[in-house]
């Protein structure tokens, strides 16, 4: 996760991707893993395939979707409200 992260800072959403799902591999059942994954997904134009990992972040803790509308905020979503709306609206 460390690593996606710091692929995240340098605007790599690819090697974000790899490191994030490299990480979800080793503890699927992570809520905290698939948020973050879902983001870099999302963020790179992927939404489709976010869809799974917020889906099992919402149904972990529902206080994930408050972080979703905060995040294009600081930056760490597209300042985007159709794809924030989008992403709250998936169960």
């Amino acid at each position: 996760m460390g690593v996606g992260d710091d692929c995240v800072a340098a605007g790599d959403w690819t090697c974000a991707e790899r490191e994030y799902g490299a990480a979800r591999a080793l503890q699927p059942d992570n809520a905290e893993m698939a948020f973050w994954h879902g983001v870099a997904l999302a963020t790179s134009g992927r939404l489709e395939a976010a869809r799974p990992l917020f889906a099992q972040a919402f149904a972990a803790d529902p206080r994930w979707r408050e972080l979703v509308r905060r995040l294009s905020g600081v930056e760490q979503l597209p300042r985007d409200p159709a794809l924030v709306e989008s992403i709250l609206a998936i169960r």
